[in-house]
């Protein structure tokens, strides 16, 4: 959900917009797949593979067949360039970059590894119609 602040040169949001703000997200679910070669993805080993689905949580199991936990809420940044049209059509480009670190810790007592580090962050495109605006 993000919340930005948009500047256009022209009335009503026409031609060249540039905008920025904060965004919060929350993660609702998902599936991920993955891969390694060797012990810990050192290479020289047998390529072992895994899937299977992600949940919302700041405490991961780490056991097999359990689902993958990542933190559920992020904060970060977002800003692009966009172009606006009479009659409402929007064209925009943006990037998002996660603030927060959304990698789980492991449930105390299973392993000794330290928890992954990552973040969200994104390139998007967008069209929109602006109903109700006039010309």
């Amino acid at each position: 959900m993000p919340v930005n602040l948009l500047y256009s040169a022209q009335p009503g949001g026409q031609g060249l917009q540039v905008f920025a703000g904060p965004y919060v997200g929350w993660l609702l679910g998902g599936e991920f797949t993955s891969s390694q070669t060797g012990r810990y993805a050192s290479g020289g080993g047998p390529t072992t593979s895994n899937q299977g689905d992600v949940e919302a949580g700041d405490t991961y199991n780490n056991r097999p067949g359990e689902a993958y936990v990542s933190r559920g809420m992020d904060v970060g940044v977002q800003g692009g360039l966009g172009l606006g049209f009479a009659g409402g059509i929007q064209v925009q480009a943006s990037y998002s970059q996660g603030l927060r670190n959304l990698g789980a810790n492991d449930k105390p007592g299973l392993t000794t590894r330290t928890p992954p580090t990552y973040r969200n962050h994104a390139f998007q495109l967008s069209l929109a119609y602006l109903f109700g605006l006039k010309s």
